[in-house]
């Protein structure tokens, strides 16, 4: 068991029982199912895991989305996920950012496990959901859409960048505008995730 979830175990109860406690008490056992779920991640994928501090803050960032679009997004990453670093929280929602901003299916649950279960799946797959991620499909789109991502993704796609064009200056990969336009064309065609 990893210090971080140690210290989810042994930090001070919140006093009271306001409704505030009982929601930082599910947060805390929810985000040690995510940490779980992160480090079980890491171990299958051969990923080197974060430190302890980062793993929680995942965890707690993680706990507080619908426990079925948590689902989605680690199914989704678990099965296409083809870097070499952990994913971060903004890349598990850069997957389900239209759902967090729409309806969802249910409320993320008090208790049970964070990895998704046949009927968690079956919810997930069900009509009426909306449509998968699609590309980007313009500069201003890919600029929307890195910045929805976590640090570890605009990076990636910022050395990829760098890449292709060597003329780029610290100040060029300052500002996206300068240099999202480098890789665009990609960006369009494979995705936020694929294979940069």
């Amino acid at each position: 068991m990893t210090a971080a979830i140690l210290r989810l175990h042994t930090a001070p109860a919140t006093s009271g029982h306001t409704p505030n406690a009982a929601e930082s008490a599910d947060v805390a056992a929810q985000a040690t199912r995510i940490v779980l779920d992160l480090i079980l991640f890491a171990e299958r994928h051969a990923l080197p895991t974060p430190s302890d501090e980062a793993l929680l803050i995942d965890g707690e960032v993680i706990a507080r989305w619908p426990a079925d679009l948590w689902c989605k997004a680690y199914r989704r990453l678990w099965e296409t996920w083809a870097y070499r670093r952990m994913p971060t929280a903004g890349d598990f929602c850069a997957v389900i950012d239209t759902d967090l901003a729409g309806p969802h299916v249910s409320p993320a649950p008090a208790s049970g496990t964070a990895l998704p279960s046949s009927s968690a799946h079956a919810s997930i797959a069900s009509p009426g959901r909306p449509a998968p991620l699609r590309p980007p499909k313009t500069v201003d789109d890919c600029i929307a859409t890195l910045r929805a991502a976590g640090i570890g993704t605009i990076t990636t796609w910022k050395n990829r960048a760098r890449s292709r064009d060597p003329n780029l200056t610290r100040e060029d990969l300052a500002d996206m505008t300068r240099w999202v336009p480098t890789i665009a064309d990609l960006l369009t065609t494979i995705g936020l995730h694929g294979s940069p």
